[in-house]
């Protein structure tokens, strides 16, 4: 194996050179070496060097080298033909070539195959969060202050009543003031001036604006901690311990394979499936006497483990310990999932020590367990059959996996992150009916606002701002939406310059015509409401 992995190493630093040289036909011939001997150890992809192929790709893009990139792309989907990074990696190429048009209809690709990968849902589903939690965000923040615009000048004056009679009235207008604004000057201030303003104008709201002011809290103090644990609950597509299960159920060879496998180790150290699948990697790259132990610590929790028995019966074999190995086959061929492959292996141990009638039984036996498999065999001339059961364990580790974090997460993390944001939540929303309840009288303010002269702010906001005029009249839930459907549209415009939407290669795709069609849906729907508005 050794030998392998220095052949890949050297054939890669051949294709690199052979790319930076525009040798063509010995960049292809390096390409099929690497392919080659990956395939000599099991392997069908290898995402990093696809990665790094894309990568150079871009630069050679840039650089206006664009025969080169076009071959990087090539051999980057020879490495690995369903990475789902490609559509990306071809969008920036593109689109460094002055072709935004194709750049747009690639990087588009690239999100569907995105979508329709089961691998990468969730990394869909982690940019929807992200996505959707910024947008009901900024729309929260966006409301109050809107609702503060139309509803701060009532505010202020029944601020100014309610100290008139121990300031004078211009020291009484600037305590006003001072109050509204102080949470300003704190960390994070928007956070804390945006949950005051919900408290304090809760008084002069309909139940409609009321109930789009708790969704705003909500949105400003519960759901960022609900995305965090998102993230956390769909992290599988970063854990190494999951990663590599992936990896070795897709055939993919990384760089860091062998450190992913030593971390799936150590997450479960008991699990007799992990010891199974390590046991079965380590055999198929042909270090046996790392797998032998390993396949002897199955069959010692797992007596009728088929495959497990038959592989350590293929380690006495190829060494021609022949007693051993009829021992451990017979064994295997007790059990349904290894019988046809284990007869296979003990025919061929009776033919070693010229037991040909035990041969002939065993052939026979293994023949009425799996016809097909069997004629394959025979037909191949295949000296001896492994039995990966541990390769196809997956399933059982997930679970492992995802039953000791889902205790973690769910007993402690997840309320432990909750706890608070829901305090202060809860806070805000029991303080607005103590401020209405205080301001209907019990320190001097008036049940009814004090009508006066309209504010300029006042008239610009109902003539310009979406949802202005809908606050006005109470409608909170109409309001609101006029302000979430341009800020959504504005925010994915603008999703890869904000990181909104972390993608799975390093660079970012070019994509105009997907920023364009939001940016000019976000116009459109801004024009449409002013043009309503008269």
């Amino acid at each position: 194996m050794q030998q392998a992995l220095s052949r890949l190493q050297d054939q890669w630093l051949l294709w690199n050179s052979s790319l930076l040289q525009g040798d063509s036909e010995q960049m292809i011939a390096a390409e099929e070496d690497l392919i080659r001997t990956a395939s000599e150890l099991g392997f069908q992809r290898m995402p990093d060097l696809a990665a790094v192929a894309m990568q150079r790709a871009v630069e050679a893009a840039r650089s206006d080298s664009h025969d080169r990139a076009a071959r990087a792309l090539a051999s980057a989907q020879r490495f690995d033909p369903s990475n789902r990074a490609l559509g990306f990696a071809r969008s920036r190429v593109y689109a460094e070539g002055g072709r935004p048009l194709a750049a747009s209809w690639a990087a588009l690709g690239g999100f569907g195959s995105l979508l329709f990968d089961e691998g990468a849902r969730p990394t869909v589903w982690r940019n929807l969060m992200a996505w959707v939690a910024a947008a009901l965000q900024v729309t929260g923040v966006l409301f109050l202050a809107l609702l503060m615009a139309m509803k701060g000048s009532v505010l202020l004056r029944d601020l100014r009543i309610a100290s008139g009679s121990f300031l004078p009235a211009a020291a009484a207008g600037l305590l006003g003031i001072a109050l509204l604004a102080w949470p300003a000057l704190l960390p994070a201030g928007w956070l804390w001036l945006s949950l005051l303003w919900a408290i304090l104008l809760w008084g002069y709201a309909t139940f409609s604006v009321r109930s789009v002011i708790c969704l705003a809290v909500v949105s400003l103090t519960v759901l960022p901690a609900v995305v965090l644990l998102g993230h956390a609950s769909l992290a599988d597509e970063t854990d190494p311990a999951l990663a590599v299960i992936e990896d070795i159920e897709r055939g993919a060879l990384r760089g860091t394979f062998f450190e992913q496998l030593a971390e799936l180790s150590r997450a479960l150290p008991a699990s007799v499936a992990v010891r199974h699948l390590t046991a079965d990697v380590h055999q198929r790259l042909g270090q046996d006497d790392v797998a032998r132990p390993l396949y002897a610590a199955v069959v010692d929790a797992e007596s009728n483990n088929g495959p497990a028995l038959n592989n350590l019966g293929l380690f006495h074999l190829v060494r021609g310990e022949y007693v051993p190995a009829i021992r451990f086959l017979q064994d295997a061929a007790e059990e349904g999932g290894s019988a046809a492959a284990a007869q296979y292996n003990l025919a061929a141990s009776y033919d070693e020590l010229l037991e040909f009638r035990s041969a002939t039984r065993a052939r026979d036996a293994g023949r009425s367990a799996d016809p097909e498999s069997f004629a394959r065999w025979s037909d191949e001339d295949v000296p001896f059959v492994g039995v990966w059961g541990g390769l196809e364990r997956g399933p059982e580790i997930r679970a492992e996996l995802s039953g000791r974090s889902a205790d973690r997460l769910d007993a402690a993390d997840a309320w432990t992150a909750l706890q608070r944001p829901l305090g202060v939540a809860l806070l805000v929303i029991l303080l607005g009916p103590l401020v209405r309840w205080l301001r209907a009288g019990r320190i001097g303010m008036r049940r009814e606002p004090v009508a006066g002269r309209e504010l300029w702010i006042e008239r610009a906001a109902r003539r310009l701002v979406p949802g202005a005029v809908a606050v006005d009249s109470g409608d909170g839930w109409r309001a609101f939406l006029e302000l979430f459907v341009p800020v959504a549209l504005l925010l994915a415009a603008m999703a890869s310059r904000l990181q909104l939407l972390p993608l799975p290669i390093a660079q970012q795709p070019v994509y105009p015509l997907v920023q364009w069609t939001a940016l000019l849906g976000a116009v459109g729907f801004l024009a449409f409401g002013w043009w309503r508005r008269g």
